[in-house]
């Protein structure tokens, strides 16, 4: 008890400049009476007055005032400390406020008594700091550092903030109402508490923007408040400076090991309450920011998915059965989507008793805008074909209609036949696509209008010949398209691609390619349509072993029968 009894009589010496912060304030009291200030600034100046007699009343009787039932000294030490400062925050909060008010009219009778009330309390201020001295070099340098991390400077002006709404909490009405002054005198919107369980109250009942703390309060201290907001998902969010007339190191640590993203001593001195306050709302605002901005990437992707899932839905309803079986031929056709559609389809209709058109096409772009350019493109292509007996000159007109009006400026790769079931011909043309291969009864490979053979005993070079792609659709109005043709033998096939096929990649980035495609087709070339697209397609999932499918794949088989 020794240290306690030291601390009395270092308070009981504070009492000659506690008299003079009272006469102070009796003089301004019959100075604002006088000269008939407005209520508020009377009412302002009967706070300081209560203050200063608060002080000391303390100062003069410390035993009483200060009587302490604590369990350790450390929390008597606290307490005292608390005591002595609460009283200086009034005094000189209110003096400040009242300050700002009168400071710019030199002539203010009652501006050399605010100016030396604030030089007392400052002065006693320091005395009192100086009375726990020994308590503050106790305290270990970790442990500053860690308090001098909770102050950063706030970034940029601090009028870039706007208005906002804040919760400041504190036991004692007069800091309270300073402190509520003082933020609405930077603009804010404030609402106040008084303990702890009305602070929580209000925090799980309003959206604040931050929330200003005293830390020690009767019943439930600042702390065990600060930990229930972390505690709680709804509250955790809300940033919390911690106050109080404390200014031990160890109460600065334990409220930000807690939680807390600031600590802001009493009394309040304007700038550094402007700038903690400041800072705590700059920082709160880049963090909605951040996830605002993440709730719209999910929504974006929300938005991206359901449109893809459009996509499909409209690819899927304009492809027709995927198998057709005559009496002299089989066709076979699948389109595997990727996860971001592309336009890939294919098409295959009847423009009479005994021709067959056959359609595969690839448009640029993914998505919806895709599968819309698509669909036009193949509804023109439709309407087209019956018209036109040669398949070039159906391109033609269909690379015109496509032409017009085409700001998007889209386009599609598409090769279009027609097979003569009397005559085994097959006609095409060509705008742009992967030409397609011919795959002979004897396990040869070409590609249609490439002269020369791809391969001649299976494990070839590829590539042989010179392409003969047209231009793509969607891009040149003038273009022209010009038809070719072929006899397809009995127990021959046509198979016809994407470049989703050959550009299909391994978990080591490497292509499936056009060599890997010829293999396959040589390996399965006794098939039918069915086994050669199933065949390919085995071959393609071997090579890709699990790497995610970058686009569509599209595959067309036709196989004229070997006996008719």
């Amino acid at each position: 008890m020794h240290e306690l009894e030291g601390l009395y009589r270092g308070v009981g010496d504070l009492r000659t400049k506690a008299e003079e912060l009272s006469e102070l304030a009796h003089q301004l009291m019959t100075c604002v009476t006088e000269a008939r200030y407005d209520a508020a600034t009377r009412n302002d100046v009967q706070k300081i007055k209560t203050a200063c007699n608060v002080l000391l009343d303390t100062v003069a009787h410390p035993e009483q005032r200060l009587g302490h039932q604590a369990g350790d000294l450390g929390e008597a030490i606290s307490f005292i400390r608390h005591e002595l400062r609460s009283p200086i925050n009034v005094i000189k909060g209110y003096t400040e406020m009242l300050l700002e008010d009168v400071q710019d009219v030199p002539s203010e009778p009652i501006l050399p008594s605010l100016r030396r009330l604030l030089v007392i309390s400052d002065h006693i201020l320091t005395e009192i700091e100086g009375l726990f001295r020994v308590t503050n070099a106790s305290v270990s340098r970790p442990a500053q550092r860690a308090a001098a991390s909770t102050s950063p400077s706030p970034s940029g002006n601090p009028e870039s903030v706007a208005s906002c709404h804040i919760l400041a909490v504190d036991d004692a009405p007069e800091n309270l109402e300073v402190l509520q002054r003082r933020l609405e005198r930077l603009g804010h919107r404030v609402t106040t508490a008084t303990n702890g369980p009305d602070a929580l109250a209000w925090v799980r009942e309003t959206k604040f923007d931050l929330v200003l703390l005293d830390l020690m309060m009767p019943g439930m201290d600042g702390h065990e408040v600060l930990v229930q907001i972390k505690s709680d998902a709804a509250t955790a969010d809300v940033p919390v400076v911690m106050i109080s007339a404390l200014n031990e190191i160890s109460s600065v640590v334990r409220a930000i090991e807690s939680g807390a993203d600031d600590y802001l001593p009493k009394p309040f001195d304007p700038t550094l309450l402007r700038a903690r306050v400041t800072s705590s709302l700059e920082r709160k605002r880049l963090r909605d920011m951040e996830r605002n901005y993440a709730r719209l990437l999910q929504e974006k992707a929300a938005l991206h998915e359901k449109e893809l899932d459009g996509a499909r839905r409209i690819q899927q309803a304009i492809l027709p059965s995927p198998e057709l079986v005559c009496d002299s031929f089989e066709l076979r056709a699948t389109m595997i989507p990727a996860k971001d559609v592309g336009g890939d389809f294919f098409d295959h209709f009847w423009l009479d008793e005994h021709r067959l058109g056959v359609v595969i096409a690839d448009v640029s772009g993914k998505g919806m805008a895709a599968a819309l350019f698509m669909a036009l493109a193949l509804a023109v292509l439709r309407t087209t074909a019956p018209k036109s007996q040669d398949p070039g000159a159906c391109l033609t007109l269909v690379n015109r209609q496509l032409c017009k009006d085409n700001s998007t400026m889209m386009f599609v790769t598409l090769f279009y036949g027609v097979y003569d079931t009397r005559t085994h011909q097959f006609f095409y043309a060509n705008a742009g696509h992967e030409e397609p291969y011919m795959v002979s009864p004897e396990g040869h490979v070409e590609r249609l209008h490439r002269p020369g053979q791809l391969q001649s005993d299976g494990l070839g070079p590829p590539g042989a010949g010179k392409s003969s792609r047209g231009i793509v659709l969607g891009v040149m109005e003038s273009e022209t398209y010009r038809q070719k043709s072929v006899v397809v033998r009995p127990g021959a096939s046509l198979f016809m691609v994407t470049d989703g096929i050959t550009e299909a990649m391994s978990p080591v980035d490497e292509e499936f390619g056009d060599h890997r495609l010829v293999q396959a087709l040589v390996n399965h070339h006794r098939q039918s349509a069915p086994g050669l697209l199933s065949g390919v397609l085995s071959a393609v999932r071997q090579h890709a072993n699990g790497a995610a499918q970058s686009d569509d794949i599209t595959c067309v088989a036709l196989s004229r029968k070997v006996s008719e």
